[in-house]
């Protein structure tokens, strides 16, 4: 990996074809640096009608964005990248981008980049098909009971709704 650009989307750099190609983390969404961006259903936070309710919610999700890349920088640069490992899916985003699954070595165990980023409550499960499902399931509902993340104030006693 040549450059990561936030927390699922990167640069690889594929050195049997000398070239560069951008890739996308497949099967989990985090929030976007940008708090308009956000819609905090997508994140499973409740509805809301109320300007000042959506705003908070989206502030908090730009949030957790720069936090899961602040730590996708840490645990993904390896000056040689020896600790990572690209599996592409086959699959590409609409406008063309690979899909991939990216692991890494975290404290000796190669660990799916989807499941830390779920089990961190940076981000949720998106394809419910993927061979890798049940893992970022099973770790997104850790961060949940845990109230890391995005589930930390994504509860109906953590702040007042109408």
């Amino acid at each position: 990996m040549t450059e990561l650009h936030d927390a699922t989307t990167f640069t690889l750099y594929y050195a049997d074809a000398d070239k560069q190609a951008p890739a996308v983390l497949a099967d989990v969404r985090v929030p976007s640096y940008t708090a308009t961006e956000n819609d905090p259903t997508e994140f499973y936070y409740h509805e809301t009608k109320s300007a000042e309710m959506v705003q908070m919610h989206q502030e908090y999700l730009m949030k957790i964005a720069y936090d899961a890349a602040s730590d996708g920088m840490e645990k993904l640069s390896h000056p040689s990248g020896e600790n990572l490992s690209i599996e592409h899916t086959g699959e590409t985003t609409a406008d063309g981008t690979a899909l991939v699954h990216l692991n890494f070595d975290w404290d000796g165990r190669e660990t799916p980049w989807a499941e830390y980023i779920a089990g961190s409550g940076y981000g949720v499960l998106t394809n419910e098909n993927s061979r890798y499902a049940d893992a970022i399931q099973a770790a997104q509902d850790w961060a949940r009971e845990n109230d890391e993340g995005l589930w930390k104030y994504n509860n109906t006693d953590d702040h007042p709704h109408e």
